[in-house]
């Protein structure tokens, strides 16, 4: 089949329009970006796009802005407001999450307007933070246990590292007429063996001394006829058996009354020991427990 003249034409016409106008090559299309624009402009134009409700263009606007320029803080919170609430309006709620994550921890008091951004980017950021409420105080409460953790660790290691110390305490109850008794007891039951010592070899060596000479001047003299000089010797005896006796009864009687003078009902002594185990006991007044030990 033969073309037509009409056809022809039309063949010719389309080849001309496309010699006339080619597509440029990839390498000499430029980006939709004015040139010489500053940061602040580029957001005031990605702005504009969310006012018109070209989220798109707003999302890509605002990525470039942030990724190849270094903003101030508060130009930085509001490219990521406009970035994170285009995306809500998109429906990408990922990127949304993560870029309202990125806003708080630049400002912990940010919050969306609910009369004028979107309602899915206000219930994403109050959702971030109740997540964040809960991150800390799962934080929080694992920080108490390991301070708590650490506090008895430090206790424990304490307590090893000291030795103990245990204090025996012994309450010693005194009996009065012991206190009256002769050869020093009275001395001996309150400390003073010295005391003690002394009334004990006097008053046995007087009282002895005394029951001897006694003995002797009753068994050698007594009942016989003694002559001149048995009966002077047998008096001498006589009067040395009684002083020995008044000195034992006056030794007595000091020993009596020194013991008295320094009379306890009751001492109460203490001990520190070193080491110490719990012992029962059984005395005269009772029973009960005893810390025993060497120190």
């Amino acid at each position: 089949m033969k073309p037509t003249a009409a056809s022809l034409l039309l063949a010719m016409a389309l080849s001309g329009a496309a010699a006339a106008d080619p597509l440029p090559p990839p390498e000499q299309i430029v980006s939709r970006e004015p040139l010489n624009e500053t940061p602040r402009d580029a957001l005031a134009r990605a702005q504009q796009m969310y006012s018109r409700n070209d989220y798109r263009a707003a999302i890509d606007s605002l990525r470039l802005l942030i990724d190849q320029h270094q903003l101030g803080s508060d130009d930085e919170i509001e490219a990521l407001r406009l970035l994170a609430c285009s995306e809500a309006q998109t429906g990408e709620m990922g990127e949304a999450e993560s870029h309202l994550r990125k806003i708080v921890g630049l400002r912990t008091d940010f919050a969306l307007n609910e009369n004028q951004d979107p309602v899915a980017a206000v219930e994403l950021l109050k959702k971030i933070r109740r997540d964040d409420a809960e991150i800390i105080l799962r934080y929080r409460q694992q920080e108490a246990a390991d301070k708590e953790k650490r506090r008895k660790a430090e206790d424990e290691q304490y307590r090893k590292s000291i030795k103990p110390v245990i204090i025996e305490r012994t309450v010693e109850k005194h009996s009065l007429l012991l206190a009256i008794a002769p050869l020093g007891a009275g001395q001996f039951q309150n400390g003073e063996s010295g005391k003690g010592t002394a009334f004990l070899v006097t008053e046995l060596a007087l009282g002895l001394a005394s029951v001897g000479l006694f003995t002797a001047v009753n068994v050698g003299y007594a009942g016989r006829q003694l002559d001149t000089t048995s009966a002077a010797l047998a008096n001498q005896l006589s009067i040395a058996q009684q002083i020995t006796g008044w000195l034992c009864i006056i030794d007595v009687a000091i020993g009596v009354i020194d013991s008295v003078r320094h009379f306890q009902p009751q001492v109460v002594t203490e001990k520190k020991l070193s080491s110490a185990t719990l012992a029962p006991f059984v005395s005269s007044s009772g029973g009960g427990l005893s810390f025993q030990g060497a120190f």
